[in-house]
């Protein structure tokens, strides 16, 4: 009876032991795999975060570069007009130009042919005649200066084209 006693106490022991723990191993498996789950809810949230991060840089990066394509084209535009203002510019003086010489020679054609007539007639005095030449002298020279702005315009024109 002793035997059986001690047997039972022996066996009652063990059990508990054993019991025990599994119980403990089970509740730390389950602690453990809920922890490696959080740990991996953690890190999937972390990736989507860095992801998401790593997109709005991106997006800023492709805004910055929109941006500063844009503002390349307004600079290569603007350029572009004021390269076609200076043309407009170049062709309008070359214009005037031409038009005052064309003037210039009509006056001076009306000088030299009044001026041959009255010497033809002998109504000239000596000084009257020295005027009229400086003044037809005068004209040529500012015939020739009106000739000398148009090859400068032209060149200045054929540079800027």
């Amino acid at each position: 009876m002793n035997s059986k006693f001690f047997l039972t106490i022996i066996l009652f022991a063990v059990s508990q032991i054993y019991y025990g723990q599994e119980i403990k191993n089970d509740s730390i498996n389950k602690a453990t795999i809920i922890n490696l789950e959080q740990q991996k809810t953690d890190l999937a949230a972390k990736k989507t975060i860095e992801d998401k991060l790593s997109a709005e840089k991106k997006a800023l990066k492709e805004a910055e570069k929109a941006e500063k394509e844009q503002k390349q084209f307004q600079k290569e535009q603007k350029q572009f007009e004021n390269k076609q203002n200076k043309i407009a510019s170049a062709e309008k003086n070359l214009l005037k130009n031409k038009e005052k010489l064309s003037n210039s020679q009509k006056e001076l054609s009306k000088i030299t042919s009044k001026f041959t007539e009255k010497k033809a007639k002998g109504k000239l005095t000596p000084i009257e005649i020295e005027k009229e030449n400086i003044k037809i002298s005068k004209l040529q020279i500012k015939i020739k200066e009106l000739e000398e702005d148009i090859v400068k315009n032209e060149k200045k024109l054929n540079k800027l084209r």
